[in-house]
């Protein structure tokens, strides 16, 4: 199926960023927030992409005054257990 294999390009995209990610998140950003446009930058993939992993379940987000944040850990999280498939 087509969706299938979109979605996996998508996670092997994002196992190949999430070197890229454990790097800025040092002690410094441990508690960091992003919203959808900065973790789109941060991770090198469109706005939808994220919209689609928060859809699927696989990306976790909070809605404060209207607006979707990431918090980088979870992120991080999400990155690491793509990578272990």
């Amino acid at each position: 199926m087509p969706s299938e294999i979109i979605l996996q390009q998508i996670l092997d995209e994002l196992i190949q960023t999430n070197k890229l990610l454990q790097e800025s998140n040092s002690a410094n950003n441990i508690n960091q927030w992003v919203d959808t446009y900065d973790l789109a930058n941060k991770l090198h993939i469109s706005k939808q992409t994220i919209y689609r992993l928060r859809k699927n379940g696989l990306l976790k987000s909070s809605k404060i005054k209207g607006k979707i944040y990431y918090n980088l850990i979870e992120v991080d999280k999400m990155l690491a257990l793509i990578q272990s498939k």
